[in-house]
């Protein structure tokens, strides 16, 4: 599921309520912010795991939870194998069969000269 991140904590434990009464043993952090962080900590079951796309910025966790930094860099040494043989082999067919759905997106500005005149 995914959720905004405008939301309070509050109202992600209510939006969760509506899927699920079980505890939420991970979560995916893709904006990763001090502020999203910290309400998927809150709403994270004893001995959960978060996983963030940037850095943990709110320090140690209790209750046995974790937190898993991930880095899909092409250029890092450990990621090359693992996604050229994704990106060459594999991504393309998923596209194909509707594996992943690619979101749709708007160019605002076409280059950092548009950006400072808008």
């Amino acid at each position: 599921m995914v959720l905004s991140r405008e939301l309070s904590t509050n109202e992600l434990k209510q939006e969760i309520s509506k899927h699920t009464s079980k505890p939420i043993e991970l979560i995916y952090d893709a904006i990763s912010l001090e502020s999203t962080q910290r309400s998927a900590v809150d709403i994270l079951a004893p001995n959960g795991a978060l996983v963030t796309t940037l850095p943990n910025v709110i320090g140690e966790l209790d209750q046995g939870k974790t937190s898993i930094w991930v880095r899909g860099v092409l250029q890092l040494e450990e990621n090359v194998a693992l996604l050229e043989d994704l990106f060459q082999n594999h991504l393309s067919g998923w596209l194909e069969k509707g594996l992943f759905k690619v979101q749709m997106s708007w160019t605002l500005c076409k280059n950092t000269t548009d950006i400072l005149s808008a």
